[in-house]
């Protein structure tokens, strides 16, 4: 596959140029699903695979963040088509929870998303939004991502998703 140096598509939010900090917190997985598409930026870098959620799935989450950390644009109109208010973060919130899966979820700082994931990895990085403006980029990491990627940091690979019989 050839490498992908230009969004096929500009999108508000975009983490295209950020997939470079991003790629390295996702764990080797089998499945991957990007619920909140945009511009498609992370996405288009990695290999395709189906949907689904089960133990050897990866679930990267960017929703439109929570409106107080995020610059509004337009005389005060949000720059999404379709914005989602605090009870639609904690709907999220809970929902990602509740996979099975391995999760890795994109925004900025806020205390509804700190208080309610105390137990997943943060991670902190410097990045451009909102007209050049820099910011500070959160990940929060479920615990399965987070020992997942402690495996393989520490060389003990991954899981096989195949043994051979007899092998053991």
């Amino acid at each position: 596959m050839n490498a992908i140096t230009r969004p096929p598509v500009r999108w508000h939010g975009a983490k295209f140029l950020m997939s470079r900090q991003i790629l390295p917190h996702l764990p080797t997985h089998r499945l991957y699903t990007e619920v909140f598409g945009g511009g498609a930026g992370v996405l288009l870098h990695k290999p395709r695979s189906q949907r689904h959620d089960g133990e050897r799935s990866l679930h990267y989450v960017d929703p439109p963040y929570v409106h107080e950390t995020r610059s509004m644009f337009k005389g005060g109109k949000s720059a999404y088509k379709h914005e989602m208010d605090l009870a639609g973060h904690n709907r999220l919130l809970g929902a990602l929870r509740g996979l099975r899966g391995m999760v890795v979820l994109s925004g900025y700082a806020h205390a509804l998303y700190d208080a309610a994931l105390e137990d997943w990895r943060r991670i902190e990085f410097k990045a451009y939004a909102d007209g050049a403006r820099e910011r500070t980029e959160v990940l929060w990491i479920n615990p399965a991502a987070s020992a997942a990627l402690d495996r393989e940091r520490a060389g003990l690979g991954v899981t096989p998703l195949f043994t051979e019989r007899g092998a053991a």
